[in-house]
């Protein structure tokens, strides 16, 4: 875990031409043939935007992340990107914000991000914030207490802007709360015209119980889906279509509660873990699904929970 990734995109079909080029070297051709042929590879390789994710105007992208027991989810519109949260830190002195969060944004084209969201100063949610800030650009950051060594406005509910048709608010903290540790998290919502999304952070059910909500279509569940947050009448105001849990395999918490789970379930939603199932990307354009990096088709030796539990 001391090793620096190779960030390499995932090119799609162009992969697969990239790979027939390369079989193709190997034939008996003409040095005229071979010179073309490694241009191409070249072109595929190194052309910058050739990756580029676009979002159409009015719609939103989010993209959870695998980072273990923790957080960060990107939000990307037509010509913004957010990061809420950077992963943890660990021991050893390694940090998802290197490890994943980095790779992740260079790897779907990121340039910059437009706004850093630090939900609250646990390790889990901030640990990877310095190596983030310190390998991409950073216009604004939040954050919904101090964090050391980061300069950060408060979160603040009230605070909201409009990005290409995209309307993002801060639901929590208030502003004149003094709550801390969990409950002080920043509760984000993202809307567009046919689809909601919530991320709340890991407020607990005190901080639930004073959120006004309607229901939403993706929402990341507060605390990783513990006992102590997703009460009955959170679920029953939020009604998720699906509810995704942010949570390390066979994590020593027990993320997310049987109780939980079940919960979520009574009101119809779909709850998908990353644990289980890797990063998961959701669309505004397809409120009800998502996409996932692991699922009923792993490998044989590899066992994993259903798409939708």
């Amino acid at each position: 875990d001391r090793v620096p990734p190779l960030r390499v995109a995932d090119r799609g079909l162009w992969a697969a031409w990239l790979l027939a080029a390369c079989a193709c070297c190997l034939l008996p051709l003409s040095r005229r043939a071979l010179a073309a042929l490694a241009a191409s590879m070249a072109l595929v390789l190194l052309w910058p935007d050739f990756h580029r994710q676009d979002v159409p105007p009015g719609e939103t992208r989010l993209t959870v992340l695998d980072v273990g027991q923790g957080t960060a989810v990107v939000a990307r519109t037509a010509g913004h990107a957010l990061l809420y949260d950077a992963g943890p830190a660990f021991p050893s002195g390694a940090n998802a914000g290197a490890s994943a969060v980095l790779p992740a944004l260079r790897g779907s084209g990121v340039r910059q991000l437009d706004m850093l969201v630090l939900s609250h100063g646990d390790i889990d949610h901030v640990g990877g914030a310095e190596a983030v800030r310190g390998g991409i650009r950073i216009e604004r950051v939040y954050a919904g207490e101090p964090v050391p060594g980061v300069n950060a406005e408060p979160c603040r509910a009230g605070v909201s802007w409009r990005w290409d048709g995209v309307y993002f608010a801060m639901l929590s903290p208030a502003a004149a709360s003094a709550a801390t540790g969990n409950d002080a998290s920043c509760v984000l919502l993202i809307e567009t015209e046919g689809a909601r999304a919530l991320l709340a952070g890991d407020i607990e059910r005190g901080v639930e119980a004073r959120l006004r909500l309607a229901p939403v279509d993706l929402l990341l569940v507060p605390h990783h889906g513990s006992f102590t947050s997703s009460s009955p009448g959170f679920v029953a105001a939020t009604r998720p279509r699906l509810a995704v849990v942010t949570a390390g395999f066979r994590n020593r918490f027990g993320h997310p509660h049987p109780a939980v789970v079940e919960r979520y379930r009574n009101v119809g939603s779909h709850v998908v873990t990353t644990a289980a199932l890797g990063a998961i990307e959701w669309r505004s354009r397809q409120p009800d699904a998502v996409a996932v990096q692991r699922g009923p088709d792993a490998p044989y030796w590899r066992t994993t929970a259903a798409a939708a539990q």
